[in-house]
């Protein structure tokens, strides 16, 4: 959740999302207008830019053809506005606009830091019960290398698709 404040509106809650340079290739889904972020926008301090959805642009910025560039204030700070993501991209669920991720070197090595959501693609020819596989691995692993962080920790894999439309299956 950020504060969102543009000049001469009030400020907003909203959802968003801070993502990885992997984001939008295992995704597959370019940007509708502008770009995505760039390798060095992964770095802290030279984070300063968002993509925003297209629900938010017609909400908020009224679709405007000049949305590249403009500037906005997520919780305080000044982020630059370089793409428009797809009408029908909606992912997370409630993301309404997605930032690059850039901890600092502190947070980047902190065990005890068990905040961030993994997705991927499975390789041509892995299965899923591979993956799984691999994935209790890690978790036995962790568990032995990092009792007091990672002992009560797991990495547990479940296809998207799956886990999206559980709750309306029946």
């Amino acid at each position: 959740n950020l504060n969102l404040s543009v000049d001469g509106m009030d400020p907003e809650r909203i959802e968003g999302a801070s993502v990885t340079a992997d984001f939008a290739r295992v995704l597959r889904i370019p940007p509708e207008r502008g770009r995505f972020f760039d390798s060095e926008e992964f770095t802290p301090g030279q984070d300063g830019v968002v993509l925003i959805s297209h629900a938010l642009w017609r909400h908020r910025f009224a679709a405007a053809p000049d949305i590249l560039e403009r500037s906005l204030f997520l919780s305080g700070r000044e982020r630059r506005v370089i793409g428009v993501m797809p009408e029908t991209f909606a992912f997370p669920a409630q993301a309404r606009l997605w930032v690059p991720l850039a901890p600092s070197e502190e947070n980047r090595t902190r065990r005890d830091l068990h905040t961030l959501h993994a997705f991927a693609r499975l390789k041509p020819d892995a299965t899923y019960e591979t993956a799984q596989a691999d994935l209790a691995a890690l978790t036995t692993r962790y568990a032995r290398d990092h009792p007091a962080t990672d002992a009560d920790w797991a990495c547990v894999g479940f296809p998207m698709l799956e886990d999206a439309v559980a709750q309306i299956r029946p």
